[in-house]
């Protein structure tokens, strides 16, 4: 994966790269606040491609509050992400978008959560 940007603003919030692999990415979402946490996580951007003996060259999981789920704005996300990716606009692809609600960390004991 030749990632073109490690982070992008769209819509109202940041998106930083959090990890990648040769095939996929994976961006925190956060959106700034004027609390005392400048920052707020939203949630996160899962890319994969190319995505290898599927239907499609490109799957996007997106977890982010439901103010993000229309179309409009998953087209701007999806375009955000693909300029950051250099995937090209015309790519096959599927997105899931989901909200969430209660999120359990769990490891082999070797990383912290934070």
């Amino acid at each position: 994966m030749d990632i073109k940007e490690s982070r992008f603003t769209v819509l109202n919030f940041l998106a930083e790269l959090e990890f990648h692999t040769a095939s996929s990415a994976s961006y925190r979402c956060e959106r700034y606040s004027a609390s005392l946490c400048p920052r707020r996580q939203l949630g996160w951007i899962d890319v994969h491609w190319p995505c290898e003996n599927h239907h499609v060259a490109v799957e996007l999981r997106i977890a982010l509050p439901e103010e993000y789920h229309s179309l409009e704005k998953l087209e701007e996300i999806r375009r955000s992400v693909f300029r950051a990716l250099g995937i090209p606009e015309d790519a096959p692809w599927e997105s899931e978008c989901f909200e969430q609600h209660a999120i359990i960390g769990t490891s082999d004991g070797s990383t912290t959560f934070t």
